[in-house]
């Protein structure tokens, strides 16, 4: 009788990490995997970028962007040579549902910049 107890715990435990795990995951593999495929069928990474970025926008917080935005953000970040740091942005900001940052050009650079010295980019 007791194993069956254990037994529910353990798969309440397993499915709880695995909701966690999953919302976690995610952004980036399917933000990169948009960005690699559209890179190299256009060759461009600004176009990259912003295919990525247009997987988010029909989403809340993300549907705020205007276009403008997105441009800053593009201009901002396609000269990195990986995406994943603005997945994880974009990560972040879906967490906290607040898109100030992603408005703002001077949190944006800091953020590029802190990125850049932490990749030797």
């Amino acid at each position: 009788m007791a194993w069956w107890m254990i037994l529910g715990i353990v798969i309440v435990v397993l499915v709880g990490l695995g909701i966690f795990l999953s919302s976690r995951m995610t952004y980036s593999p399917a933000f990169v995997a948009t960005y690699r495929r559209t890179l190299e069928r256009t060759g461009s990474k600004e176009e990259a970028l912003r295919e990525s970025i247009s997987l988010f926008t029909r989403r809340t917080p993300f549907n705020r962007l205007s276009v403008h935005d997105i441009e800053l953000i593009v201009q901002i970040f396609a000269p990195m040579p990986d995406p994943r740091p603005v997945a994880e942005l974009f990560h972040e900001v879906d967490k906290r549902q607040d898109i100030a940052m992603l408005k703002d050009p001077e949190q944006l650079e800091r953020y590029a910049d802190f990125v850049r010295r932490r990749h030797g980019w």
